[in-house]
């Protein structure tokens, strides 16, 4: 019999985790922690650095009494190491968009973001005599948004004008697709006459 068992965790390049210790008493309070890793999914812990010989999360008794046997089956220490096992993440993109920091991405189905709409500023937004919009960064490809450009008043509220802004001004564009909604904005600073 162990009074209590210290049992470390080798997460294997996963999230480092404290170590935990289990007695008799705490075996229905205890838990085994969950590691994270970018990019894998975790497919549980194991007794061997080799990964053959799972570990029942559930059953804390088999854990405090597992692993270093000698030859009358007592345990020869209160330590044990289990060892973190990973499957690099295939993500699976469905038809899911959703708004983050103002910028549209594609959902994976266990949450990761994927590829986005943003709206970013003219790079030289100077009156020249032509239109100057926003610039649109679409690696999803999306068709069917609409576009709508609103002015500054004098009085500090945006309102909406027709078309793209021509002249010089303070400007907000807001780009909808279905029921998400980004916006963006935007100064065109001094007009440049005979460029």
């Amino acid at each position: 019999n162990v009074p209590s068992r210290i049992i470390y965790f080798d997460t294997n390049s996963g999230s480092g985790l404290d170590y935990i210790t289990i007695t008799d008493e705490k075996l229905s309070d205890s838990t085994i922690p969950t590691p994270v890793r970018e990019g894998y999914d975790f497919l549980g812990w194991f007794y061997d650095k080799d990964l053959f010989k799972p570990v029942n999360v559930t059953d804390l008794y088999e854990i405090k009494y597992n692993e270093l046997k000698d030859q009358n089956g007592c345990v020869e220490s209160d330590k044990i190491t289990l060892y973190a096992k990973w499957e690099e993440h295939n993500h699976v993109y469905n038809e899911n968009l959703v708004v983050v920091d103002n910028v549209i991405y594609e959902q994976c189905d266990c949450g990761h973001l994927g590829k986005k709409l943003s709206l970013t500023n003219p790079e030289n937004p100077h009156y020249t005599g032509k239109e100057i919009g926003i610039v649109i960064n679409d690696e999803l490809k999306l068709d069917g948004y609409t576009l709508k450009y609103q002015v500054l008043d004098k009085d500090g509220n945006y309102v909406d004008i027709e078309g793209v802004p021509v002249k010089v001004g303070d400007y907000k564009v807001i780009l909808t697709y279905n029921d998400l909604v980004i916006e963006q904005e935007y100064s065109i600073h001094e007009e440049i006459v005979n460029p």
